[in-house]
């Protein structure tokens, strides 16, 4: 069997491209990376053999589909990585197509919709007794279910999406029938489940081979975010958590899956447990931080490829952290003054043997240019802002502040 050596990955500006590039490269692998601009991360490293600039592949899928199969049609690769939730749900829709050309290492498409769907994951988790939140199919509930089913305050929120975008809390059954017709319409297909207070969130990253077998699980508590409400984590710390690995593998197993995944939990203060919130089909934004940690990701997805095993990852320390710093000086911004005080580790602790940056490494510097580049850019429009801090124009609504949950 031919051993992957040239690889095409896919969307060069997100952050966790930067540590799988890295890896691949010095492993000796040639690497084409696609990225929507300038304004990119992975643009910049010198981890990259060819740059390929395509159009942004949200909101436009069909054209990008279009431009990725004449191009693996006419150049031969050996695999292909898809690293957003929206490239990789490309890979795994065509997977029968595209592997006619190149390898993946997406689950089957049935498998990937389940994860996909933040609906259908806690459905799974409720048949398989997984801890999560009580949730319910917003399309599906009449008016009577609303106001019998949950106890409130409820979480209403998008079935697919990421971050805190289309994130409400709604006290009362009357609220939750009135608003439901303006998110359905914003937002498409909605879940609602219990709300649990937002103390404690935490990330695992984790990776199973052909048999869904479990094969490394990292685990770190999110001690920053933004929104500072609940959303994208600007620091992360890795800790030991053996009760979430064991849900992590359970979740796995029963879902069939193969390859990296993403999975985040909130601890629910009520009786002590960690419970799933939802899975992101692909490696995560901070995975990074299991680099530094030493479980390689990269190899992993490799050997996947290449039907060989991987070796049992070593048990990684605890303690380690890992900052996204555009996201952080958000949250420094927008905190109360009293968390900011509270903070461990503290905001203005930049350095330290134990301190990682997300978008930026010692001998590969530039990409924190594109990286940063893109976030002002996003950011700059006072639409997406509003949107990241969970902020909506509507006629007649004033404002309203969240209160601190997972997004």
């Amino acid at each position: 069997m031919r051993k992957i050596s040239k690889i095409l990955i896919l969307d060069g500006n997100s952050s966790q491209c930067l540590p799988v590039i890295r890896s691949l490269y010095r492993k000796g692998n040639w690497i084409a990376l696609v990225c929507p601009g300038v304004f990119s991360s992975g643009y910049f490293s010198r981890y990259v053999h060819k740059r390929l600039v395509w159009p942004r592949i949200t909101g436009n899928e069909e054209e990008f589909y279009q431009i990725f199969l004449s191009h693996i049609n006419s150049v031969k690769y050996d695999l292909v990585l898809g690293l957003s939730d929206v490239s990789t749900e490309m890979l795994a829709c065509h997977k029968n197509e595209i592997e006619k050309f190149v390898k993946t290492v997406v689950p089957d498409y049935e498998i990937f919709s389940i994860a996909a769907n933040k609906y259908l994951t806690m459905q799974l988790c409720m048949e398989k007794e997984i801890p999560c939140p009580v949730t319910i199919n917003g399309d599906e509930a009449d008016n009577e279910l609303l106001k019998s089913a949950l106890n409130f305050p409820v979480v209403v929120k998008p079935k697919k999406g990421v971050g805190a975008i289309g994130f409400n809390i709604l006290s009362d059954p009357e609220s939750l029938i009135n608003r439901l017709p303006a998110l359905r319409n914003d937002y498409g297909g909605l879940l609602i489940q219990e709300y649990i207070p937002n103390q404690k969130q935490y990330t695992a990253e984790v990776f199973c081979n052909s048999n869904s077998k479990m094969e490394a699980c990292l685990i770190s508590e999110k001690i920053r975010f933004f929104p500072v409400t609940g959303g994208t984590s600007s620091c992360n710390v890795t800790i030991q958590f053996p009760e979430m690995e064991l849900i992590a593998e359970k979740l796995l197993k029963e879902l069939k899956w193969t390859g990296a995944a993403n999975i985040d939990f909130i601890l629910d203060p009520r009786d002590n447990t960690p419970k799933v919130i939802e899975i992101n089909p692909r490696i995560g934004a901070t995975v990074k931080i299991a680099f530094e940690s030493g479980i390689d990701f990269s190899k992993m997805l490799v050997n996947l490829a290449n039907d060989e095993k991987n070796e049992q990852p070593e048990v990684y320390e605890s303690g380690l952290v890992m900052r996204n710093l555009f996201l952080d000086l958000l949250w420094f911004i927008f905190s109360p003054y009293q968390e900011k005080k509270q903070a461990m580790p503290s905001f203005s602790k930049f350095y330290g043997k134990n301190i990682r940056y997300q978008a930026f490494c010692i001998d590969d510097p530039l990409p924190i240019i594109g990286f940063l580049l893109g976030y002002i850019v996003k950011y700059a429009n006072i639409n997406k802002l509003q949107e990241k801090l969970g902020i909506k124009r509507e006629r007649n609504h004033e404002f309203r502040t969240r209160d601190k949950i997972i997004g």
